[in-house]
């Protein structure tokens, strides 16, 4: 008698087969949840990588404006406290508020918006505003924001991110839509801190920045060229200014260092109007450091570590 083996073989293989499609399909499964993951991971370095550039360009702006302003160098504009663009009018000597949206039509750029789509944010320091009564700008003035316990920031830009779970306002003007937690207090202190419904990112100006490009200005502006500034005085006495050492403005003969001078019966000689307004009115003279060779035909300037030659 004879047995067949047929049957047996027969599971073997659809059990062979059945692993087999269930290998594909873990298979298939693992590979769709990898390329979701990637797909998730590459987009979300997309975000981060359009919101970082977009952060830079602000900050950038800011600094470019602040450095060229022809009244108070270093000042920055209000922020924008209804989406329309432009840097809200002062309220009295105040802006009327100090945190708002980015003003980017006042900066005369295109609208910048982070990796979410959402438009930026931006908070200023009070006494680094561009009205007249606020305290002279001149590397003295010590910002009053402060980031995570870290201070002496004149401006923050934020990049808000998608809505939280508790934020159903938007499109609105309230901060608490956009910004969370320590950003959105109405005090001066902020927080890079995500998590607990978190997602703000931040980038500052700290005054230090901001200076080292201003101090840049400054010296310029005292240097001057052969219309105005000490440039103008060496083409016309051949000899650059005796140091002010006394610090009452007047050059004081026989004196190789201390501050430029700038006493009244030289400033059309030596400064046209606006560029001794610009400097007399902001405390720049009493800051900058003033040389000059023994034979007083080269000079240098120094502000805030930057040191600029003052040639012939």
């Amino acid at each position: 008698m004879t047995t067949s083996i047929m049957p047996k073989t027969t599971e073997l293989s659809q059990s062979g087969m059945a692993l087999i499609v269930l290998t594909f399909i873990l298979g298939m499964a693992a590979t769709a949840f990898l390329l979701h993951a990637l797909n998730a991971n590459t987009m979300k370095m997309a975000r981060d990588k359009k919101t970082a550039a977009a952060l830079v360009e602000a900050k950038a702006a800011l600094i470019g404006r602040a450095v060229s302003d022809d009244n108070r160098p270093g000042s920055l504009p209000c922020p924008d406290g209804n989406g329309d663009g432009s840097a809200d009018l002062f309220a009295g000597v105040n802006c009327p508020a100090y945190v708002g949206r980015f003003p980017w039509k006042t900066l005369a750029m295109t609208k910048l918006a982070d990796g979410s789509g959402e438009p930026l944010w931006y908070a200023l320091a009070s006494n680094y505003r561009d009205h007249a009564t606020a305290q002279p700008i001149n590397g003295t003035a010590i910002g009053d924001l402060r980031v995570d316990g870290s201070g002496d920031i004149v401006a923050i830009l934020f990049s808000p991110g998608a809505p939280s779970q508790t934020q159903s306002g938007r499109p609105s003007n309230n901060v608490s839509d956009y910004l969370e937690g320590e950003n959105a207090d109405g005090d001066t202190n902020f927080s890079r801190q995500t998590g607990n419904g978190q997602n703000d990112r931040l980038l500052t100006i700290s005054r230090q920045e901001l200076m080292a490009t201003l101090s840049q200005r400054m010296l310029r502006e005292i240097r001057g060229d052969t219309t105005q500034g000490m440039r103008k005085y060496y083409s016309n006495a051949t000899v650059y200014p005796y140091a002010d050492f006394d610090g009452d403005g007047n050059a004081d003969a026989g004196q190789f260092a201390g501050r430029p001078s700038h006493q009244a019966g030289l400033d059309s000689l030596y400064f046209n109007s606006a560029t001794f307004n610009l400097l007399q009115n902001n405390d720049w003279f009493s800051r900058i450091n003033y040389s000059i060779a023994s034979d007083r035909r080269t000079a240098w300037l120094e502000l805030n570590g930057k040191t600029l030659a003052v040639a012939p």
